[in-house]
């Protein structure tokens, strides 16, 4: 299930070859997602937009969140209790359902990007400049915890009654073992930042990040290993449904699944170029991810993919020239031998060309009418996809 650019919220009935329009949405920024149960889930996202579902994403329902601010992290402790939380430090709170939402006084002025509830009661939240905060009576009052850094903090995630992570900028990596009174860093081996933490048991952790940083602990967080999930782009969610199976998020719609704790990893294609920010499961099949350009995905197959026949994501193309200034020719040996589509778009994600061919080694494209500036040339076939920078002068 999918979203376009103006809000069209999209089904797919057969892995992504067709795609169907059942309703329309919003088309807003969407940046968390959760299910608190099988069929009922909530999204946020920016202008403080909220969306609700109660058939498993067939149709959703915009509900009024009574803020403008940005919401960047949702968590529900049942199918009525939930809470969001955003920018200055905004937290709001719903207790039938999203019909109406509450604002709850922190006493933090910064962005807020992530939450978490352990139960019904016991909650943190985190965000811009080490803040973590939390809460022990369902929100009703929340203190600021001493994190010992100031780095900006993007996941939060409660393993039991006592332990929970947080994770940020500079490969930080944050453990209380307390209930939040004291916070350790954890030495995770890399300075580039982290945007997602997630645990499949007491032991067991990932971690993901920039430049694609991914991170697996086997001792609650003592040692961390680095793991290759096969692209240097930014992975912005981590989430295993099982102990072994799990997936990474990614720009422009990149989707990596594994089944063997991260060790090996294959590319999905997902049908969308938007980048994705937030996924949830709700069991080892059926899933759920929203991101850029009010996308929203649904999967019921565990994303589609037949591991045994899956091919690693690498196809190696090259462009020449580039830098570049009228023209650039894609070449690839040997020739693309199956039907192979070449897309031209912006960091934004904006496409601004798409061809498709076949039986042939290189392809020239006419760069004329793009501006001055860096711009990425994906590679998309049958066999995965590729995605290399293009500078035009």
């Amino acid at each position: 299930m999918a979203t376009g650019s103006q809000g069209l919220l999209i089904k797919t009935l057969n892995n992504g070859s067709d795609w169907e329009i059942i309703s329309k949405g919003t088309n807003k920024c969407l940046t968390s997602v959760t299910f608190p149960a099988l069929k009922t889930g909530y999204v946020v996202g920016s202008e403080g937009t909220m969306l609700k579902t109660i058939n498993g994403g067939d149709k959703w329902m915009k509900l009024e969140s009574g803020t403008y601010e940005n919401l960047n992290g949702v968590s529900f402790t049942d199918v009525n209790t939930g809470y969001a939380v955003g920018w200055n430090g905004f937290i709001t709170k719903t207790v039938d359902g999203g019909l109406n939402w509450n604002e709850l006084y922190t006493g933090v002025s910064t962005n807020l990007f992530a939450v978490d509830f352990f139960d019904s009661k016991t909650g943190f939240a985190a965000g811009w400049d080490g803040a973590i905060i939390r809460t022990k009576d369902g929100g009703r009052n929340w203190s600021q915890l001493t994190s010992g850094t100031d780095v900006d903090l993007s996941s939060v995630f409660i393993s039991d009654t006592l332990s929970a992570y947080v994770v940020g900028q500079n490969g930080a990596i944050l453990k209380t073992i307390d209930g939040g009174n004291t916070w350790s860093s954890l030495p995770s081996g890399t300075q580039k930042s982290l945007n997602s933490v997630f645990f499949t048991d007491t032991l067991t952790g990932y971690a993901a990040g920039d430049e694609g940083c991914f991170l697996k602990t086997t001792d609650a967080g003592m040692t961390w290993n680095a793991l290759q999930t096969g692209t240097l782009y930014q992975l912005r969610t981590v989430y295993f449904p099982t102990n072994n199976t799990g997936y990474v998020v990614s720009d422009f719609g990149i989707i990596f699944k594994t089944t063997d704790g991260g060790y090996t990893w294959f590319e999905m294609n997902c049908g969308t170029l938007n980048s994705i920010t937030s996924m949830v499961f709700t069991d080892e099949s059926t899933g759920y991810a929203v991101g850029l350009n009010s996308t929203i995905l649904k999967t019921t197959n565990g994303g589609g993919v037949d591991i045994d026949n899956a091919k690693q994501p690498h196809q190696d193309f090259s462009i020449y020239p580039n830098p570049a200034r009228d023209k650039i020719t894609v070449c690839h040996s040997p020739s693309f031998t199956v039907e192979t589509q070449i897309i031209i778009m912006n960091f934004s994600g904006q496409q601004l060309f798409l061809e498709k061919f076949r039986d042939r080694d290189k392809f020239e494209i006419n760069t004329s009418t793009l501006k001055a500036g860096m711009y990425l040339v994906k590679v998309q076939n049958t066999n995965g996809i590729e995605i290399k920078k293009l500078v035009v002068n």
